[in-house]
């Protein structure tokens, strides 16, 4: 049974959600049409235009931080099944992963159901490996360097 008090911080949590996802650094209302990406989602197809819209967001911020542009097609696939995803991240500490070779970024969607207003800052951590192996050759870019910058604009 809900106590009380707990119900002041749903509602709360629910409001703040609503902002955040309308934020133009999340790809709400704002997102300028030069900036969508295109974006074939696998797992949760009936999302794509959610995702399509925090993606655009996301590649004006990266665009505004770096002076590099997400300028290619994005795959996203959301894995609905933990254990799934934990056979292709190899580990239970990953929530998601990018690869960048096939502009790809997998997300464990159970995992940030657990924490749904970390799921735009992953989206934008994932783009930003795509985004750097995009206009870095990969000989040319150290795993501290690409893991830092993902850490900085996310």
């Amino acid at each position: 049974m809900r106590k009380p008090s707990d119900l002041p911080a749903r509602w709360m949590l629910g409001l703040l959600w609503i902002l955040l996802a309308a934020s133009p650094a999340r790809g709400g209302p704002a997102c300028d049409p030069r900036d969508r990406v295109p974006l074939e989602v696998e797992g949760r197809p009936e999302r794509a235009g959610d995702y399509g819209r925090m993606l655009c967001g996301i590649r004006a911020l990266l665009r505004e931080r770096t002076g590099l542009d997400l300028d290619v097609p994005v795959r996203l696939r959301i894995v609905t099944d933990h254990r799934s995803f934990r056979r292709m991240s190899g580990h239970d500490s990953i929530v998601a992963f990018a690869v960048p070779g096939e502009n790809l970024m997998v997300i464990d969607e159970i995992r940030l159901q657990r924490h749904p207003l970390e799921f735009g800052l992953t989206l934008r951590h994932e783009a930003a490996h795509i985004l750097l192996h995009r206009h870095i050759p990969r000989e040319n870019l150290p795993r501290w360097f690409d893991e830092g910058v993902a850490q900085w604009v996310s």
